[in-house]
C-alpha cells in the first residue's frame, strides 16, 4: 500500500524484511544515479536495530561502494571509540566492514570540546551536497536525535550537541545496547532538522509495533517540534518505509 501526507510518501510492506529489501533497493538506486551524474555519492545514515533489515538486504544489491561518502547522523558525547554501544561502532560492524566504503567520516563523542567536533563535522557535511538520508523514527518521533520540543526546525546550524530526553534513553536500554538508563549519555552530537532535510533524498525505515504510535503522530499531527519527525512531510523526497506493525495505529486509551 501506497499513500502521501503532504509531501511525504509512505509506503507499507508485507514484513520487516520486505521494508528492508525495498529501503536497500531505493538506496542502491539512488547511489548509482548519483555516481554516474557525479563520480561519488555522500550519505548520511542513522543507526540501531530499525536500521536491520535495511543493512541485511543491502549484500547483492548493485551499489559502487567505492565511490560512496558515509557520514553518521549522531554520536553519544562521552562514549570511547569503540564502545559496543556507540553508533561509529555500529557503522563499523554493519557498513564499513562487510562494504568497504570510500570514505567514512567518523563523528566522534570522546572529545575534549564536543561543540568544536560538532562544528568540525558539520563543515565536512557542508561541503558538498548530500545525496541521500538513511533514518529512522525514534519511539518519541525524534528524528536523528532531535527530541520533542526540543527540535529547531528553523536551525541554522546542521549539528548540534543535544540533550537527550529520558524516553530515546529508556529506548537505547530496550533495545539492548545498555544495562541501565544510567549507563546511557544524556547528551549527543547530532544532525539537526535542517541538517537532515539538507539531503536530496531520504529513506525513512520504521518497522516494530513499538513504533505505531510515533508514526500516528507523525502522519496526522500538525507539523511542528512538538513532533519533530513531521518535518519528513515538508521534504520534496521523502519516503517512509513501514510493515503492518509499525504501521497499526495504537487503540485510544
Amino acid at each position: 500500500m501506497t499513500f502521501a501526507v503532504d509531501g511525504l510518501t509512505v509506503e507499507v510492506h508485507e514484513d520487516a524484511d520486505a521494508l528492508g529489501d525495498r529501503a536497500a533497493t531505493l538506496f542502491a538506486d539512488a547511489i548509482r544515479g548519483v555516481v554516474r551524474e557525479h563520480g561519488e555519492a555522500r550519505v548520511l545514515i542513522g543507526t540501531g536495530n530499525a536500521q536491520l533489515p535495511f543493512v541485511r538486504a543491502l549484500p547483492g544489491k548493485d551499489i559502487p561502494w567505492a565511490a560512496v561518502t558515509i557520514f553518521q547522523v549522531a554520536e553519544y558525547v562521552g562514549l570511547p571509540d569503540g564502545h559496543p554501544a556507540a553508533y561509529g561502532t555500529w557503522i563499523q560492524e554493519h557498513l564499513v566492514t562487510p562494504f568497504q566504503p570510500g570514505i567514512v567520516h567518523r563523528l566522534r563523542g570522546d572529545v575534549t570540546s564536543p561543540l568544536a567536533e560538532a562544528e568540525r563535522y558539520e563543515a565536512l557535511l557542508r561541503e558538498d551536497p548530500i545525496d541521500v538520508v538513511v533514518l529512522g523514527i525514534g519511539e518519541n518521533a525524534h528524528i536523528g536525535l532531535n527530541e520533542p520540543h526540543a527540535a529547531w526546525f528553523s536551525d541554522p546550524r546542521w549539528v548540534r550537541v543535544l540533550a537527550l530526553a529520558e524516553a530515546s534513553r529508556r529506548q537505547e536500554v530496550g533495545e539492548g545496547h545498555f544495562e541501565s538508563i544510567d549507563d546511557v549519555p544524556d547528551r549527543a552530537i547530532s544532525t539537526t532538522v535542517p541538517g537532515l532535510l539538507a539531503g536530496q533524498k531520504i529513506i525513512v525505515n520504521v518497522p516494530e509495533r513499538r513504533k505505531a504510535a510515533a508514526i500516528a503522530a507523525t502522519l496526522s499531527a500538525p507539523v511542528g517540534p512538538a513532533v519533530p519527525a513531521t518535518a519528513l512531510r515538508t521534504h520534496h523526497d521523502a519516503v517512509l518505509l513501514l510493515e503492518p506493525e509499525s504501521s497499526t495505529a495504537p487503540s485510544p486509551g
